[in-house]
């Protein structure tokens, strides 16, 4: 019950806060397939509590989103686990994070959602995981 109620509070925040820096991040291509990296799910910390991204790809089919957000997605955390693993300023890296994120999600509100989830998760629980901590858990993941 808990989950539910907290998920419904994420994802009314995410409609109503935009979380994105205007002009914060350079215009990427989209990504080609990349089997090291797409392989693997980067969306969650250890893949102990990771997101079901089969789950987001058929969401993503079913509300016409597209079927390759999915794999976007989760080029976005790969480079946002880089990013904290870095060690670089960590507003940077989830601005960075967010501007992806809505950079390959279609305007559609139910596409926006899901990728303003991300961002709000990633703004208010990343903190813990920025820096040495990440260094840790990417190294046991690759």
């Amino acid at each position: 019950m808990f989950l539910c109620n907290l998920a419904v509070i994420i994802v009314l925040i995410a409609i109503t806060n935009r979380h994105t820096v205007a002009g914060s991040f350079h215009k990427i291509p989209k990504p080609k397939w990349n089997e090291t990296i797409d392989s693997k799910n980067h969306c969650g910390v250890n893949n102990s509590y990771g997101f079901d991204m089969n789950a987001l790809a058929r969401h993503s089919t079913d509300s016409k989103c597209g079927t390759d957000i999915a794999v976007y997605i989760n080029r976005c955390c790969y480079d946002h686990d880089q990013c904290y693993g870095k060690a670089l300023k960590r507003e940077f890296c989830d601005a960075n994070f967010c501007e992806c994120m809505n950079q390959y999600s279609p305007p559609k509100s139910s596409c926006r959602t899901v990728t303003d989830v991300f961002c709000v998760l990633v703004k208010d629980f990343g903190a813990k995981y920025w820096g040495k901590k990440l260094v840790k858990l990417i190294d046991r993941n690759f």
